[in-house]
């Protein structure tokens, strides 16, 4: 007896359909949430250099405010035991690793950098105006 085939080519029944909805989402969900941290990053890299301040990425490139004096950024740039790295993932989403973000003491928003750079040094800067 020949077995008769069936017309239909892919068949799957509704639970594999709502697993694969499921894991879909999951992974839509962290890589947007992976995505936001970085603009959040981004931004307040923004903010450092807008606010007379400088930073070292993991790569030793210093990008800093036109005001920071070259005192303050040799006093800073001592060398670090360990290279700061980001999980790649995140390398992908165009983050970078940190090592020193030097900024005026009287930034507000000093707490928000410390929780986003865990990776960083800060270094306090004293402007004079």
């Amino acid at each position: 007896m020949v077995a008769k085939q069936s017309s239909r080519r892919f068949q799957f029944h509704l639970r594999t359909l709502l697993i694969f909805v499921t894991v879909f989402c999951v992974a839509s969900g962290w890589s947007l949430n992976q995505i936001r941290i970085v603009q959040e990053r981004k931004a307040l890299l923004n903010h450092v250099i807008a606010f007379e301040g400088f930073f070292v990425t993991g790569q030793m490139q210093v990008r800093a405010n036109k005001e920071v004096r070259w005192s303050d950024l040799y006093g800073s740039l001592a060398p670090t035991p360990a290279r700061p790295t980001v999980p790649c993932y995140r390398e992908w989403f165009g983050d970078e690793a940190i090592g020193v973000i030097g900024i005026p003491t009287d930034s507000p928003r000093l707490s928000e950098l410390r929780d986003a750079f865990p990776e960083a040094k800060f270094s306090a800067l004293d402007v004079k105006k």
